[in-house]
């Protein structure tokens, strides 16, 4: 694909217009008014600060991330709106650039960071042995020599000529003023950066200054001091204590954690000139204000930067729904322009003359830029089920707002499972031939038999209801009654195996976690255990019209016999208790 245009040069287009931002440079004669420019001094400036700076690296590297997840796609205009191509030359021809999607995402990542700190790449395309070879460069990797020969250093310290039939595109942000000129956020915050990289200094300068940090300590040389006990002689000073104090001065040379280092410099002189002992320190206001300059300079270059400044500062105080607005309006205000940038010069710079070369021309197709991936929606999962079930809104729009697909769609056949289930839940006539659509087998007991009484083991305590450990419920003669008969407990089952495998689960972890690792648990553990697990069983209760206190027993008889005797949970058994035992 890479080859030198055979036709001239296009005209410079205007600077108003997005396409002047992207230009095949390939072979345009030496000395002639082109839109190649020579990188500049602050380019390099603002390359030193990407490495010395954190803040501002992390800001240049949050938008070549974001890029990085942008997808280029082919799409085609129409009477009614651009259309996804999904087949043809083009996408052939995309799908070559940079091998694919992967090498695209790779490509797209280093571009946001050039365009951000430098504000223009070079998008280079060479024939290679295995096929098109494709690099992103920046301006300090690709120069113009003599004779209009480019030449590449990606770092090994010697510059490599590119073949006369590589492609070499420029893509640039021009400059308002001059749009032969790259231009960056950097380039106006360069003043902000090398006062930040002062201060850095400053601070570290005085980290490291003994004279800065501990001052001077004057003596009066009148002072003298006892020899050490051990004899050791001076260094020709003839005072022992000076000679000692003198060499902890040097030890921090080699050692900054050594104590030494706060210790000051000591200068004798004549008891009449200092008067007494003076401690002499050297801090300037500038050391209790550099702390504060320097958070106020990086605030300035957050607010410097293409990016709202919580992206540099951190979100701090922001809540959920703020947070997503500053999302969308990164994308829409800083993300998406960078985009069309890329696309406009790729569609103009590469497809369109690879479409030429195919015998495939096309003017209505161009490359876009999908941004869905980096889009953050707010959550309205909760109104959409509302909605659905007011009439309002489709499955397909519920299963889109809730995060899952149209392949997430129930089968004709799940879809009648779930209704059958439904009719079991709601009882009444159709209860009976639900379940035997189901092909459960029910119990079929006469109507009015009694209600199923619950046998608690010998020595287990009947939890009550209302001593503490699950809200008070005051069951209704009048509508309650005992648990149900089949086939009403069909639909029963389902929900109360939920309540009771949930509450041996969190029981067991609680008796795990207290170095009881055997599977059967004593009796009191795991009623201790149990004794908030059945806060959900008044509203079970409460729908079917069953007695919650009852139904409470039965499912903590059954959870505790299941952690007592260290059996598995068993549907069969469950359903027994829950019906006529």
């Amino acid at each position: 694909m890479p080859r030198t245009p055979t036709a001239p040069p296009t005209a410079e287009p205007g600077p108003n217009s997005i396409v002047a931002s992207a230009a095949n440079v390939s072979s345009i004669p030496v000395g002639s008014r082109s839109s190649v420019a020579k990188t500049a001094e602050w380019q390099n400036a603002a390359w030193d600060f990407y490495d010395l700076v954190g803040e501002l690296r992390y800001a240049a590297n949050w938008t070549g991330s974001a890029m990085s997840r942008v997808r280029l796609k082919v799409q085609r205009h129409t009477d009614k709106g651009p259309e996804d191509v999904k087949d043809g030359p083009a996408v052939e021809v995309l799908d070559a650039l940079f091998g694919g999607e992967t090498g695209q995402s790779q490509m797209l990542g280093t571009f946001g960071i050039q365009a951000t700190i430098a504000g223009e790449s070079f998008l280079v395309g060479e024939q290679g042995d295995d096929g098109d070879e494709w690099s992103i460069l920046s301006s300090s990797e690709l120069q113009r020599g003599r004779g209009g020969k480019w030449t590449v250093d990606r770092g090994e310290g010697t510059r490599r000529p590119l073949d006369d039939k590589a492609m070499v595109v420029r893509l640039w942000r021009p400059h308002p003023r001059r749009y032969l000129e790259a231009d960056s956020p950097v380039r106006a915050v360069l003043p902000i950066l090398r006062e930040l990289e002062s201060l850095t200094k400053k601070v570290a300068a005085d980290i490291d200054s003994r004279l800065a940090g501990a001052g001077i300590l004057a003596l009066p040389s009148e002072m003298t001091f006892a020899s050490p006990a051990d004899g050791q002689p001076a260094d020709g000073t003839g005072d022992p204590f000076f000679d000692a104090f003198t060499q902890s001065l040097v030890a921090p040379l080699g050692d900054r954690s050594n104590p030494a280092s706060v210790v000051p410099i000591v200068v004798r002189a004549p008891g009449a000139v200092l008067g007494s002992i003076q401690h002499i320190s050297f801090s300037t206001p500038l050391d209790s204000q550099a702390q504060s300059l320097r958070e106020e300079a990086i605030r300035r270059l957050a607010a410097g930067m293409d990016l709202p400044p919580e992206v540099v500062l951190g979100q701090g105080d922001s809540n959920h729904w703020s947070a997503w607005q500053i999302e969308e309006s990164t994308l829409k205000v800083h993300i998406e322009p960078l985009c069309e940038l890329l696309s406009d010069g790729l569609t103009s710079q590469y497809l369109k003359p690879g479409l030429e070369a195919m015998g495939s021309w096309d003017d209505d197709l161009f490359i876009t830029a999908d941004t869905s991936d980096l889009r953050m929606r707010p959550d309205h999962t909760d109104s959409a089920i509302a909605l659905y079930n007011l009439g309002e809104l489709s499955g397909e729009s519920l299963r889109r707002e809730t995060g899952f697909d149209e392949g997430d769609k129930p089968k004709p056949k799940e879809l009648e499972r779930i209704l059958y289930l439904k009719l079991l839940l709601a009882g009444g006539e159709l209860a009976g031939p639900a379940a035997k659509a189901l092909k459960l087998e029910l119990d079929t007991a006469p109507p009015g038999a009694p209600p199923v009484q619950v046998t608690i083991p010998v020595g287990r305590a009947t939890p009550a209801v209302g001593d503490g450990a699950d809200p008070e419920v005051t069951p209704d003669p009048r509508t309650q009654r005992g648990l149900p008969r089949a086939p009403e407990a069909a639909a029963l089952v389902a929900a109360c195996e939920v309540l009771a495998l949930r509450a041996m689960e969190r029981a067991s972890n609680r008796l795990t976690n207290r170095g009881r690792t055997t599977r059967a648990h004593a009796i009191d553990d795991v009623e201790a255990a149990l004794a908030r697990e059945w806060e959900q069983v008044p509203r079970v209760a409460s729908l079917t019209g069953l007695d919650p206190v009852l139904l409470r027993n039965t499912l903590h008889a059954y959870a505790v016999d299941r952690l007592t005797s260290g059996e598995q949970h068993d549907p069969s058994v469950l359903f027994a208790a829950l019906t006529r035992g």
